[in-house]
């Protein structure tokens, strides 16, 4: 499975670590390095911008079981 390491931008948090979430099959052939796209956040899985500054392969997301998958993008070129 793909793996996104997203930058989620909170006004209220310094967060200063990338976030790991799955990148849905639908989207795999469209996202990119540097496009804003939504993803939630938090336990209330609040949706968030973030941007999007890597990928990776995750071989067992068994190893993750509360990874969660980027919502939306909203960037398309």
């Amino acid at each position: 499975m793909l793996v996104a390491q997203i930058i989620v931008d909170v006004p209220l948090m310094q967060t200063d670590r990338p976030y790991s979430y799955l990148v849905p099959e639908s989207m795999q052939g469209q996202i990119a390095i540097g496009m804003r796209i939504h993803v939630p956040f938090g336990k209330g899985n609040r949706l968030l911008q973030g941007f999007v500054i890597g990928f990776g392969e995750q071989e067992n997301v068994r190893k993750l079981p509360d990874l969660k998958s980027i919502a939306e993008l909203l960037d398309y070129e």
